[in-house]
C-alpha cells in the first residue's frame, strides 16, 4: 500500500492538540529534538556560501583541540582554590545534568505517548514516565554516539580542505569544498535518520543499542524515499512554525512599541528596562510555545511513520508517481498526437465508406420519392409561368433597332389620323 502523509500528519496533529501535557514535555525535548539535522545542513550551506569562514573553521579545528585541553586542565587546577567558583561550577553542572536528563526523558515520553494514543490505548502519564526512565541511558548513549560520529565526520571530511589550504591551489580547494559539503550533508542526513529510527526501536521495540542501530539501518535502506519525503514535509512545516513565531512576536510587539515610545518621551529608564524585559519575555514565550507544539507534532509524526513502516509494507508517493508516468505519457500522446498512421487512416476511411453506403441504402427510397415530388412541383410551376416567361424572353432578345422602327411607324400613323 502507498503511504498516506495526510493521515500521518492529521493523526499527529490530533495527538498534539488533544494532549496538552505533551506540550510541557515538548519544551524540554525541543532543545535536543531529532530535527537538529536541518540546522546542521543549513549551517553547512551557509558555510559553503561563506568559503572564508569555513576555511578559518577548518584551519582552527585542529589547533583548538590542543588549546581546549590546556584551558580546561588549567581551569580544573584553579577551581579548587576558589570556594565560590567551585560551588558555582557544581551548581551549573548539576543544572546542566538535570536539564539534559529532562530533555531526553521528555523525548522518550512523547514517543511512547504518541504510540499509545495512536493504537487507541489510554495514556497513563505516571506509567509512561516510569517506562521512559528505563529507556533514558540507551537513548542518551545513542545521541552521544551520533554527535561523536558527526564531529568525527567533520574532522575527517575537512582533511582535504586542510591540506589544500597548505598546498594553496584554488581549483583543488574549490573541489575539496564541494566534496566536503556534499559528503557531510549525506553523513548528517544518514545519522539523523538512523538516530530517529534507532530511538523508536529502543523505546517502542525494547531493542538494545547495537541491535537498534542495525534495525534502524535496515529500515532506512528499505524506506529511503519514504523517509526523505517525510523529512521534506516536516522541514517545510518547520519553516512554517518559524514564520508563526515571528508573526506572533510582531503582534505582541505593537503594544510594547507604544509603551517603549511613551517611556522614551518621558525619559523613564525604569520603564525602558521593563519594556525591553517584556519584549524578551514575549519572544521567549512565543518561541517556547510554538517550538514545544511543533516538537510534539514532529516526534508524533515520526512515531506514526515508524509504526507504519515496521508493521506494514508501504511505498513512497514519488514511486507511485514515477510508475504512473508511462500511462500519463501514453494518454497525452493519444490525446495530442498529430502524426498520421496510414493503415489506421485507411481502416477508418473504409469503415466510414461502409457507414455512408449503409445510410444511403436506408434512405434511398425516401430520397427517390422526395425527388419525384420535387420534380412534379417544378414542372407544374413551369407550366403556370411559361407564357410570362416566353414574353419576357422575347423582350430580352428583340433587337433595339426594330423596337425604334416600330415606335416611329406608330408615331407617323398617329399624325395622319389627326
Amino acid at each position: 500500500m502507498y503511504i498516506s502523509y495526510k493521515n500521518i500528519l492529521h493523526k499527529a496533529g490530533q495527538i498534539t492538540w488533544h494532549n496538552k501535557i505533551l506540550w510541557l514535555m515538548g519544551i524540554f525535548a525541543s532543545f535536543i529534538s531529532m530535527e537538529g539535522v536541518y540546522e546542521i545542513i543549513l549551517s553547512q550551506i551557509n558555510k559553503a556560501r561563506n568559503i572564508e569562514a569555513l576555511y578559518i573553521e577548518v584551519a582552527n579545528a585542529y589547533l583548538n583541540q590542543i588549546s581546549f585541553i590546556h584551558t580546561n586542565v588549567y581551569f580544573l587546577n584553579w577551581l579548587p582554590k576558589s570556594y565560590s567558583a567551585f560551588l558555582m561550577f557544581i551548581l551549573l553542572g548539576l543544572f546542566l545534568v538535570i536539564f539534559i536528563y529532562l530533555a531526553y526523558l521528555s523525548q522518550i515520553f512523547i514517543i511512547k505517548s504518541a504510540a499509545l494514543i495512536y493504537r487507541n490505548n489510554k495514556l497513563v502519564s505516571g506509567k509512561v514516565l516510569a517506562e521512559s526512565v528505563k529507556k533514558f541511558w540507551p537513548v542518551f548513549g545513542l545521541n552521544i554516539l551520533a554527535k561523536l560520529i558527526l564531529y568525527a565526520a567533520f574532522i575527517g571530511l575537512s582533511l582535504p580542505i586542510f591540506y589544500t589550504l597548505i598546498a594553496g591551489s584554488q581549483n583543488i580547494l574549490n573541489a575539496a569544498d564541494i566534496f566536503y559539503f556534499l559528503a557531510f550533508a549525506c553523513v548528517a542526513i544518514l545519522i539523523s535518520f538512523l538516530t530517529a529510527y534507532a530511538t523508536n526501536f529502543i523505546v517502542l521495540k525494547n531493542c538494545h543499542l547495537i541491535e537498534a542501530i542495525k534495525d534502524a539501518y535496515h529500515l532506512f535502506t528499505k524506506n529511503i524515499i519514504v523517509s526523505l519525503e517525510i523529512a521534506l514535509i516536516l522541514f517545510l512545516l518547520k519553516i512554517l512554525s518559524l514564520i508563526i513565531i515571528f508573526s506572533l512576536f510582531f503582534l505582541l510587539l505593537v503594544p510594547l512599541s507604544v509603551l517603549l515610545f511613551m517611556f522614551l518621551a518621558y525619559n523613564s529608564l525604569l520603564g525602558l528596562i521593563i519594556v525591553l524585559i517584556l519584549m524578551i519575555f514575549a519572544f521567549t514565550l512565543c518561541s517556547l510555545l510554538i517550538n514545544a507544539i511543533f516538537t510534539t507534532f514532529y516526534l508524533s509524526s515520526w512515531t506514526i511513520a515508524f509504526i507504519k513502516m515496521t508493521e506494514e509494507t508501504i511505498f513512497a508517493k514519488i514511486v507511485d508517481f514515477i510508475s504512473g508516468l508511462p500511462n500519463i505519457f501514453n494518454k497525452t500522446i493519444n490525446k495530442y498526437d498529430l502524426k498520421i498512421d496510414k493503415e489506421q487512416l485507411q481502416t477508418k476511411a473504409a469503415d466510414l465508406g461502409q457507414k455512408i453506403q449503409k445510410a444511403y441504402k436506408e434512405y434511398e427510397p425516401e430520397l427517390k420519392k422526395q425527388s419525384k415530388i420535387a420534380a412534379k412541383k417544378v414542372t407544374k410551376a413551369y407550366h403556370e409561368f411559361e407564357p410570362i416567361i416566353e414574353k419576357e424572353i422575347k423582350k430580352i432578345i428583340t433587337p433595339p433597332k426594330q423596337i425604334k422602327a416600330k415606335k416611329t411607324i406608330k408615331s407617323k400613323y398617329a399624325k395622319k389620323r389627326k
